[in-house]
């Protein structure tokens, strides 16, 4: 008989913040987990596409199988955007017997119930940005979560509060996971599998990771406190410490990924590269005929304009239901550029920049024939090669990725150009030698993104004590559950587990 398994997810965990409390003797439940186990360190996609990890890493698959690059995605039928969310792969409990029936899937990140998982799925318990109220696939298990009370709403930035306020935020993370894992405890008892989702330690990264001590962050306070990043992972080793005494003979991973990089995202500077380049006309601009697909700019539009975008950001937020956030988005969107004379266009994101071509034959207003696409994304690569920070003087990307470096299944809904960023922080300005310089406005609130790297630690019966396992690939976590589990990963999975990890 195979002992049950226990994952829990943390995301926004940074395992350099885990090392240096592990180091001062802060995290003493971890430390002896560590020392009869395994440690396997991977590379991620998050730094590049955040939303496309967590996915594709449960479910042992490539990022392209999911290929999600902002949840406000472009709908090509509508020309506008879509709200979409991972509920398409199927995650490691899947395949154990009968579609996961009687595992538990609590809050896992960026993953939603797939329509024929059979285990008990609790999404959005944590309402950290849902898209919909908390769900509940049982019934018997919504009676025992709710007996622990509602956690606190959580914002996944707030950088620019009090330090009163930033010590109240910490408070909160910490009830939060007192009050999750109190969820919890009741629903472990006699399950195959559980997967675990923690969300306070992704509300520490965008509201207090300049706070944190791992290195240089351009937003750091003359007097930083590592300490309010710090607690919530203490009281996360207290807890983890109880969830390990309640399933006794376990196997448990516990994986750190998403964690701490000082925000350096330029997005807004590309709508302008564009722009002067010819490649882009914004509706209503100073351009002749321009206007939205049907020539006019609607009067609401031009209202809307006189209001800060900030300030409308948080009134829709405030007060509009969601259903009605996301049609005024995609409304915006759609309007914001004349599409008969744009042949490429950016996309919603938080971090790298994203630019997709207005492909006749996909997009609804297309204006580019299949035949010279890859002349256009030539050119557009030359150009944003030769664009520099005008503060600084040095360039503005780092890399221009195809899409055809995520391959999968779903990769045809990827951006065509996926770009990161030089820069150690936000780029207001930039200049090209035949364009000019222009600037624009960056996101205030974003002070610190997502970084690539994920720490998995393992232990328990199945678990070698091994030595610490570097460069490992992420498409091996998801067959190496299943191993633990006595099941043989299927086909579909794309990686092999990591046997130096198993026992016997």
């Amino acid at each position: 008989m195979t002992s049950p398994l226990v994952v829990v997810c943390v995301d926004g965990g940074d395992e350099r913040i885990v090392d240096r409390l592990l180091a001062a003797g802060r995290l003493p439940f971890l430390e002896q987990f560590s020392a009869r186990g395994s440690r396997v360190e991977v590379g991620t996609v998050a730094a590049i596409l955040e939303e496309c990890m967590w996915g594709p890493l449960l479910a042992g698959v490539p990022p392209g199988d999911h290929a999600l690059a902002h949840f406000l995605e472009f709908d090509a039928p509508s020309q506008g955007l879509r709200l979409r969310r991972e509920s398409e792969l199927e995650p490691f409990w899947m395949h154990l017997a009968d579609r996961g029936r009687d595992c538990l899937a609590f809050d896992v990140p960026e993953s939603h119930p797939h329509p024929e998982s059979r285990a008990d799925e609790v999404c959005g318990w944590s309402e950290l940005s849902p898209p919909h109220r908390p769900l509940f696939t049982s019934s018997e298990v919504r009676r025992k979560v709710r007996l622990a009370g509602r956690p606190a709403k959580l914002a996944d930035a707030a950088p620019r509060a009090s330090p009163r306020h930033e010590q109240r935020l910490v408070a909160e993370l910490v009830a939060n996971e007192a009050r999750r894992f109190q969820a919890i405890a009741p629903l472990l008892s006699g399950r195959p599998a559980a997967c675990i989702g923690v969300h306070e330690t992704h509300v520490v990264v965008h509201a207090l990771g300049h706070h944190a001590d791992v290195g240089f962050h351009w937003r750091a306070p003359a007097a930083p406190q590592p300490d309010l990043v710090e607690r919530p992972y203490v009281a996360l080793d207290r807890l983890l410490a109880d969830v390990a005494a309640g399933v006794r003979g376990a196997n448990v991973a516990v994986v750190f990924a998403r964690g701490i990089r000082p925000a350096n995202h330029a997005g807004p500077l590309l709508e302008g590269l564009l722009e002067r380049a010819g490649l882009l006309v914004k509706s209503g601009g100073m351009r002749s005929g321009a206007g939205t697909a049907g020539g006019r700019v609607p009067l609401a539009e031009r209202l809307r304009r006189f209001v800060p975008d900030r300030t409308r950001e948080r009134l829709a937020t405030a007060l509009l239901p969601r259903s009605m956030q996301l049609r005024m988005a995609s409304t915006a969107f759609r309007d914001a550029y004349d599409w008969s004379q744009t042949v490429m266009f950016p996309l919603k994101s938080w971090g790298a920049g994203l630019l997709r071509v207005n492909l006749m034959g996909r997009e609804l207003f297309g204006t580019v024939a299949g035949e010279d696409r890859d002349d256009l994304l030539a050119r557009v690569r030359l150009l944003i090669r030769e664009t520099i920070n005008a503060d600084t003087g040095r360039p503005l990307a780092a890399e221009v990725h195809d899409s055809s470096e995520f391959p999968g299944r779903m990769a045809h809904r990827l951006p065509d150009l996926v770009i990161t960023w030089a820069g150690d922080r936000p780029a207001r300005r930039a200049s090209h030698p035949q364009l000019g310089t222009w600037e624009a406005v960056v996101w205030p609130d974003r002070w610190t993104e997502h970084r690539g790297k994920a720490t998995v630690l393992l232990a328990g019966p199945g678990v070698a004590c091994s030595p610490r396992i570097r460069d490992a690939q992420p498409d091996g976590l998801a067959p190496t559950l299943l191993a633990l589990c006595g099941i043989r990963p299927p086909s579909t999975m794309a990686g092999s587990a990591w046997r130096d990890v198993l026992s016997g």
